[in-house]
């Protein structure tokens, strides 16, 4: 019974998403004209991984085709972030009942490559296997569906301040979950905080009108479960400060902070665990200062605020080119279409936790 309702509910779904579609596109029966995806779906797993995925080719100029059973569509629409894809059109809906599988393919006579859930590898893990291609983190869906996501910056490179500045939220019951995934050998925002405190220029951040106001050195704190900062002033403010402190997700290290940090050119401080899930891995003293846990982080970050200013500026522009050449949208896109990627793998949220977790037999 409930299989049947879903095949309802994602019937109805269907015929009135594909009439939004026809309305906007005025061109009923009509083919699409330029570059074209094609996706086709038996699982949906991805969350709100798949918007940024699917929103990255759209911004490219690609007219997306999605192939799916119309249960496949109903989840996307429940899922977190999902039913943004449909919000905003972003595909052309074809239903097929029985597909032969997850894989895209560009063009109608493309070769089809598959779409599998990412298993979270490290470098030895991806070393280990070719023509796989592992879609990164990217940053936080509303960038993208409300077009912050490259605002221009009023200035705010031109002179960051030499402090270092974490945004973010570290409710206890929420991120200190990772630090109970034993996959993962990362020191949770929790941990983080703590050490931070000892510091002698540490400030806690109440009013985000106060942030700007300190001498260099300084490390800036605003907590997003406690005041609250409006997403169009978040880049802005991420590139009026050099520094950017990276801390672990809820469940995985990933985090989509991270990625608006690069964006904008602030220099990572980063754990070195974190640094082995990017591909390719940021590296110490070039485009990152890694450090390796509580013990060394304050150390770490005086090396990165003692640093000469022409150092730290050749650092931030090969910041902004780790962005460009690896997470950005076009870059993702170009990845995807390289011939010699077979298999396109996606962060899964939970999933991909315990698809990591059977690789390392925990």
């Amino acid at each position: 019974m409930r299989r049947i309702w879903k095949l309802l509910g994602g019937g109805i779904l269907a015929v009135s998403y594909k009439l939004r579609w026809t309305l906007r596109a005025g061109r009923a029966g009509r083919e699409e004209v330029g570059k074209i995806l094609e996706l086709e779906l038996d699982e949906y797993h991805y969350a709100r991984y798949f918007y940024a995925f699917v929103k990255a080719f759209s911004l490219e100029g690609y007219t997306v085709v999605l192939r799916s059973p119309p249960e496949i569509l109903l989840s996307l629409s429940r899922a977190q972030y999902g039913g943004l894809i449909l919000d905003d059109l972003l595909v052309r809906y074809e239903v097929t009942m029985r597909p032969k599988g997850s894989f895209l393919k560009f063009g109608r006579d493309g070769l089809p490559k598959r779409i599998e859930p990412s298993d979270l590898p490290d470098p030895e893990a991806r070393d280990s296997v070719h023509g796989v291609y592992e879609v990164p983190m990217a940053q936080h869906p509303n960038m993208y569906k409300l077009g912050y996501w490259n605002a221009s910056i009023d200035g705010g490179m031109e002179d960051p301040l030499k402090s270092v500045l974490f945004v973010g939220n570290c409710d206890e019951g929420i991120y200190q979950r990772i630090e109970e995934e034993r996959s993962f050998a990362v020191v949770g925002r929790t941990r983080i905080l703590k050490a931070l405190r000892c510091a002698e220029k540490f400030r806690e951040i109440c009013d985000p009108a106060d942030l700007y106001k300190e001498e260099p050195g300084t490390i800036n704190v605003l907590r997003t479960d406690q005041v609250s900062i409006e997403q169009e002033k978040f880049r802005q403010i991420l590139s009026r400060y050099r520094f950017f402190l990276c801390a672990p997700g809820a469940f995985m290290p990933l985090c989509h902070n991270l990625v608006e940090a690069l964006s904008v050119g602030a220099i990572p401080i980063i754990q070195d665990e974190y640094v082995k899930l990017l591909s390719p891995p940021l590296r110490d003293l070039i485009d990152a200062f890694v450090f390796h846990g509580e013990g060394d982080l304050l150390e770490t970050i005086k090396t990165a605020c003692d640093a000469p200013d022409y150092q730290l500026s050749e650092m931030a522009v090969r910041v902004r080119a780790y962005y460009e050449n690896n997470l950005s949208p076009s870059a993702v896109v170009r990845n995807c279409e390289a011939p010699e990627v077979k298999e396109i793998r996606l962060l899964a949220g939970k999933l991909s936790m315990d698809l990591r977790g059977e690789r390392l037999g925990l």
